[in-house]
């Protein structure tokens, strides 16, 4: 009889023992499957945030000032590994039909003016991407917002504004431009400045808006600060020197990494606690199951001398041993993956349902967390094996043959 036959005739002879290493390996496999699934979909969310928030280049001038050309940026956007930019400029301006807000007394041009300023999108990254502004209602400036206006909201009502009121601007040149208030944010830090901070430059009258009304105010320009977004994380050093190599005097270009540090915080916790089980969960079952597999070998001794006298070899022997511990592993494969499909999708939302944590709950099992079971699983499974079988491999057979007699 063939070693896959006896293997399988064995498990069914012994359906107590089978049942109770299939039950083992089924937990087992859960508790992998579950640690595969949560440590890729971490790795695979870390990814996502660093293309979407974190792997970007903050080109800014050091004095403030609009030195950043459209040429320049022109050259940028041509490099490979750009994705896109998010340009920055500011500039004050004077308010007509409403008045800044501030708590000093001075005559100076700067406290009868606010700041505009411009961006691609506010939401992006930043002063609203860090949280540091919050919109209360309304919807960010992007590429889609023309003439589009968001103001603070201890501006909005101190001069009665809402979303959808148009506010007038005008320069000292004298040019003009009006835009519609698309949002309302709120910041919190307003109530901390000092009351002889000049208005243009107190929190409540920086008024963010799209470069297509700021260009009508201000005319063609350059830009004081672009975030340029790479699309291979991997390469972002390289990036860095390609950049370096344009850049003018006076400007700075710095890694921007704050806010997917903080994004991914969290996800490394978890994918680091999770590194910790799985470890832990790989040891101890090497334990639990070459004990188990130990003592049932014992008690087969005079079925392997038995074997040995029809003419069965060692490999004969071993190749059985790992056929019935690889059988009911696959079994247990398939319930786990069974389980796991239908009941870790409940147990992951409550456990990260909400929070920094919530694109774990969105885990689902897929080919590649199979694989990583059937060679892991199998790995286990095929060492506690052979670990079992390395008395009966040692041992000389005619020692084996003598217990018939006994």
């Amino acid at each position: 009889m063939k070693f896959w036959r006896r293997g399988f005739c064995y498990l069914g002879r012994k359906k107590g023992k089978s049942l109770m290493l299939l039950g083992i390996f089924f937990v087992i496999s859960i508790l992998l499957l579950v640690s595969f699934v949560i440590l890729k979909t971490a790795e695979e969310t870390g990814q996502r945030l660093r293309e979407k928030t974190g792997s970007k280049l903050l080109l800014q001038t050091g004095d403030g000032k609009c030195g950043i050309t459209e040429e320049m940026l022109s050259e940028i956007l041509a490099l490979p590994d750009v994705r896109d930019v998010n340009r920055s400029t500011a500039h004050e301006a004077y308010p007509s039909g409403f008045f800044p807000v501030t708590g000093s007394e001075s005559e100076a041009v700067e406290n009868r003016t606010v700041t505009l300023q411009a961006m691609d999108d506010t939401g992006a990254d930043r002063w609203f991407a860090e949280e540091k502004y919050r919109l209360l209602e309304g919807s960010p400036i992007d590429r889609t917002v023309k003439n589009g206006i968001l103001v603070n909201s201890i501006l909005a009502e101190a001069n009665g504004l809402k979303v959808g009121d148009e506010l007038d601007f005008e320069t000292e040149e004298g040019r003009k431009a009006s835009g519609r208030i698309v949002g309302i944010f709120f910041s919190g830090m307003e109530r901390r400045q000092d009351a002889s901070v000049l208005s243009a430059y107190r929190i409540e009258n920086q008024i963010f808006t799209d470069h297509e009304l700021f260009k009508e105010l201000f005319g063609t320009g350059g830009f004081s600060s672009v975030s340029i977004y790479c699309s291979r994380p991997e390469r972002l050093e390289e990036l860095y020197g390609e950049i370096e190599g344009m850049m003018g005097e006076g400007m700075e270009l710095s890694a921007s990494d704050t806010l997917y540090e903080r994004l991914q915080a969290p996800l490394q916790q978890a994918a680091s606690v999770t590194t910790v089980l799985l470890v832990l969960t790989l040891a101890a079952s090497s334990v639990v199951v070459s004990l188990i597999l130990c003592m049932w070998m014992r008690n087969r001794q005079k079925e392997f001398a038995v074997l040995i006298s029809l003419g069965s070899s060692k490999i004969d022997i071993l190749l059985q041993i790992f056929t019935e511990a690889v059988g009911l592993f696959l079994v247990s494969v398939f319930g786990a993956v069974c389980f796991t499909g239908i009941f870790a999708g409940g147990i992951l939302r409550r456990l990260f349902g909400a929070g920094e944590l919530a694109a774990l709950a969105q885990a689902r099992v897929e080919g590649e967390h199979l694989w990583a079971l059937l060679l892991f699983g199998g790995a286990l499974v095929l060492f506690s094996s052979g670990l079992s079988a390395v008395p009966v491999m040692k041992e000389n057979p005619r020692d084996i043959l003598s217990r018939m007699e006994e």
